[in-house]
């Protein structure tokens, strides 16, 4: 058995102990005048338990309660449940330089060979989505558990339904990996199968390490270089060597052994189930106990007074706060957040939510994300989360507001600030509202609030279903838009 709070145990031992003494040392008044045996003979009606008895009573529903607020927990035995699908999203790089003949019989397809073969060995506890790029972006299939359908459709597919140049934008693939992954709760990766773009991948990098990015790279090329022909002439590339600085999540070579396929498969292996430890929380069970005790310590009172009694404990039974059952994570996450670790916050966050996703815990994880900067994010899941709760109401449109300011898209920024206001009439809301109008005005910056904290609760975990595979149609994604600076603003208080 675990204690989840030992220190309220033992703070309230010694006040339980003087209640027992005074329990057992109190007298009836009459026992001041009477003996026992002519006070029993004066009584109207026999009691159903002796005082002693009562009074033993009335002790152990004390100790019941007080275990009940030290929330014991006890373990179950362990069992097998399914885990949360991973999100893979793969970038395959259709660019010229692909066409080199390094790899037999080129890169292109050697490595065609090899994803396809990786797609259709794979277990199904990914969901995948392909990505082709060369100068633009275009989405073969979106999230999808058929993997050997998805594998199948891969093996028809040429670069020739691309449309010209193809000359490889390698920081706009990234750019459309990081938009589909944008408000996921489930593990996720990216698989980039390419051979480099040119240069030293700086605003790659930078990209990847200011989105927290999860990145594995799957090289195709040899250092050596090989030829492909362009406008007449052979041109002899070699792998980028600044590519392997883009992998955060793990570093592939091409080989003809297979090794390389094989290593992929390791590290891309996730079992689709996994083993936990469930526990069952002591708190009802003992304060139900606590109930049941007090009340046949209070039998011998008159019916009406014990049913009033009885009416006020269940009335405090009942409004026992939510936060006495909170996630046993959140306070540890809440931690985190005030102290600027949005990172750690952020992944115990997304842990909370796989164990007993609430609407609360939605909305700290898009403030964890707010305050990376990762405002795109933040606003997709603000805006998936469904409450009742006027006041979560009011801090989601509130919130949003303060995202689409520092994306610079005021309009949006407005609309926000006036739902929120729909919802509750907050000052510092309609604050923010007025600078904005301000703003749209005279072009003059806002400085947005920031964001407070919820507490946790418990609540039933949900399932998501997965895309249906479409046809295997080319829709582009993004198009190429130049890098916009952003600065920093200091945050007005909520």
């Amino acid at each position: 058995m675990e204690i989840l709070n030992p220190l309220f145990l033992w703070l309230m031992l010694p006040p339980l102990l003087l209640f027992f003494w005074i329990l057992l040392h109190q007298k009836e008044p009459l026992e001041r005048f009477f003996s026992p045996k002519a006070l029993e003979r004066l009584r109207l009606r026999r009691a159903l338990f002796s005082p002693k008895i009562q009074r033993l009573c009335l002790f152990g529903s004390a100790i019941c309660m007080l275990l009940a607020l030290s929330r014991p927990i006890l373990p179950l035995s362990s069992s097998t449940q399914e885990s949360p699908k991973e999100r893979l999203v793969i970038l395959f790089d259709a660019s010229l330089s692909m066409e080199a003949n390094d790899l037999y019989p080129t890169r292109w397809l050697f490595a065609k060979e090899r994803l396809a073969e990786l797609l259709e060995g794979m277990e199904s506890s990914h969901e995948v989505a392909l990505i082709v790029f060369a100068r633009h972006s275009f989405m073969l299939s979106p999230f999808t558990e058929e993997l050997r359908t998805l594998g199948s459709l891969w093996r028809r597919f040429t670069p020739s339904s691309l449309p010209p140049p193809r000359e490889s934008n390698l920081l706009l693939a990234l750019e459309s990996a990081y938009a589909l992954l944008q408000g996921s709760l489930t593990p996720s990766l990216v698989l980039l199968v390419s051979d480099g773009a040119e240069g030293e991948l700086k605003e790659e990098r930078s990209f990847i390490e200011r989105h927290a990015l999860p990145l594995m790279v799957y090289a195709i090329g040899t250092k050596e270089g090989g030829e492909f022909p362009f406008q007449g002439a052979l041109i002899r590339t070699p792998l980028n060597p600044h590519l392997q600085t883009l992998a955060s999540k793990g570093f592939i070579e091409a080989s003809y052994d297979k090794s390389d396929l094989a290593h992929l498969r390791s590290l891309l292996s996730s079992p689709s189930k996994r083993i936990s430890n469930p526990r069952t929380e002591l708190f009802p069970y003992l304060l139900g106990a606590a109930l049941g005790l007090l009340a046949l310590g209070f039998i011998p009172l008159p019916m009406i007074r014990f049913s009033k009694i009885l009416i006020i404990l269940l009335a405090l039974n009942l409004t026992t706060p939510s936060s006495a059952l909170e996630h046993p994570k959140a306070k540890e996450a809440e931690r985190l957040y005030l102290e600027e670790s949005f990172l750690e916050a952020e992944t115990l966050y997304r842990t909370i939510l796989q164990e007993s996703p609430s609407p609360e815990a939605q909305y700290n994880l898009a403030n964890t994300l707010y305050r990376q900067n990762r405002f795109q994010e933040a606003i997709t899941l603000y805006a998936r989360i469904q409450t009742k709760n006027p006041d979560l109401l009011h801090a989601l449109e509130h919130n949003q507001g303060n995202a689409h300011y520092h994306l610079k898209e005021y309009r949006l920024a407005l609309e926000a600030y006036e739902r929120a206001l729909k919802h509750r009439d907050d000052p510092q809301t309609r604050h923010n509202l007025n600078l904005t109008l301000s703003h749209l005005k005279e072009e003059r910056p806002l400085n947005p609030p920031s964001q407070k904290l919820l507490p946790l609760s418990i609540t039933p975990s949900q399932s998501s279903s997965a895309s249906p595979l479409p046809p295997p149609t080319l829709i582009p994604l993004l198009s190429p838009t130049p890098q916009e600076n952003r600065s920093m603003e200091r945050a007005i208080p909520w």
